[in-house]
């Protein structure tokens, strides 16, 4: 199978190291194991720390495998920086929970690394639709994922967007931030990714369009993990390792994996040091 001759052993090693993390820190996570406040903090924190440390590494350096001049490498490195922002509100999240053993702040800095992980991997994936506009025109794949977001939102107004606006007791930027967190989960996130599915769906299986179908998988993972989040932690059911956790982990574990498929695809030429 064609697939399975592509795939290098680092691509598999990728996704077999954060299924294995995952599982591993949920079990842990579900095994109730009593300690300090550091330790408990560790654990809960240490499948999002580790996984999207991970990924963030992978894709930034798949992203530094292509030219300076290439489009390639523009388009990983934005969704790779994207990560790592998300990893650094992921570490300052873990710092505030098991090292200060403080309840998090919201509004906090970790919101900051969160948010700013969206304008990244969206920059990321609309580079990549405009990569294939000499193979296919986006028009139509854009009007029908807005569509679409659309309706999403729509379907979203009582569990998510309501809650935050009709809170009395949160205040002005608290709120906003309540707003911004799904808005951009749908426009800045699912939106792109949505868009680039179809795209890729018109592509009939080619090779090209096998990275980013991974990747578009880790974004719908994220955007659920993301949703799920608001909509329980509304209704005051969210827990920590709950199924919901595996998206986020899962999700980024998809980016890196689709960014190391590039570089097994592309076979960038050599900067320096054998190719893994």
């Amino acid at each position: 199978m064609e697939f399975m001759k592509t795939v290098s052993v680092r691509s598999w090693t990728v996704v077999a190291f954060g299924i294995i993390v995952s599982a591993l820190s949920m079990a842990l996570i579900r095994s109730g194991i009593e300690g300090t406040t550091f330790v408990t903090g560790l654990i809960a924190n240490a499948g999002g720390v580790l996984t999207v440390g991970v990924a963030a590494a992978v894709i930034i350096w798949a992203a530094l495998r292509f030219g300076p001049t290439e489009s390639l490498r523009r388009q990983w490195l934005l969704i790779g920086l994207g990560a790592l922002s998300y990893f650094l509100g992921n570490v300052v999240w873990a710092y505030y929970e098991a090292v200060l053993g403080q309840e998090i702040p919201f509004p906090g800095l970790p919101d900051v690394f969160y948010l700013l992980m969206f304008p990244l991997v969206a920059a990321g994936l609309v580079l990549a639709i405009r990569s294939f506009r000499a193979l296919l025109r986006p028009g139509k794949a854009l009007i029908i994922s807005a569509i679409c977001t659309v309706g999403i939102s729509a379907a979203l107004w009582i569990p998510v967007f309501r809650p935050a606006l009709s809170d009395a007791e949160t205040t002005g930027l608290t709120k906003l931030l309540g707003l911004l967190y799904p808005v951009a989960d749908l426009w800045l996130l699912f939106f792109p990714a949505f868009a680039l599915a179809l795209l890729l769906s018109r592509l009939a299986g080619g090779k090209l369009a096998w990275p980013w179908w991974v990747v578009v998988s880790g974004c719908v993972a994220i955007f659920f993990a993301d949703t799920m989040f608001l909509v329980l932690s509304n209704a005051g059911t969210y827990t920590s390792g709950s199924a919901i956790d595996l998206g986020w982990w899962l999700g980024y574990t998809a980016l890196a994996a689709g960014a190391s498929l590039a570089v097994d695809i592309q076979k960038p030429k050599q900067t320096g040091g054998g190719r893994s």
